[in-house]
């Protein structure tokens, strides 16, 4: 799995050892790649809900208070490095590593040099209260 950046696993069907099997796998992957849990209905008009295996392993391991508070300030309003960093009382090179980090678990966004929290980002400040 190191060769891939991105894992799609259609784990539909009846076979549910071994949908549990491949899905804890694909949570081990995570590691190494990107990897999305979509999950369908099976009617043609039913909403797919597409959800981050990162951000659950995020969620299910914990954030860490630093990272916790970098999303709570971003809920409120986007921020650039350096005002997170004064904000923190944290050097700009640490609160890159942790919006790198919650980057890749999809929790914010960067929009030209300044970051938001997503609405999976949103739900990890809910979920940790």
């Amino acid at each position: 799995m190191r060769g891939w950046s991105y894992i799609v696993a259609d784990l539909g069907g009846s076979m549910r050892p071994l949908v549990t099997v491949t899905l804890i796998a694909l949570l081990l992957a995570g590691k190494w790649a990107q990897v999305d849990l979509v999950v369908t209905g099976e009617r043609e008009d039913a909403v797919e809900l597409r959800v981050p295996l990162n951000t659950v392993y995020m969620l299910l391991t914990g954030i860490g208070q630093e990272k916790l508070r970098i999303l709570e300030e971003l809920s409120r309003s986007s921020m650039d490095v350096s005002e997170i960093a004064q904000v923190l009382g944290k050097s700009e090179r640490t609160v890159r590593t942790y919006l790198g980090e919650l980057k890749k678990f999809g929790l914010v966004v960067e929009d030209r040099g300044r970051y938001s929290t997503t609405s999976w980002g949103r739900l990890a400040i809910e979920y940790t209260k």
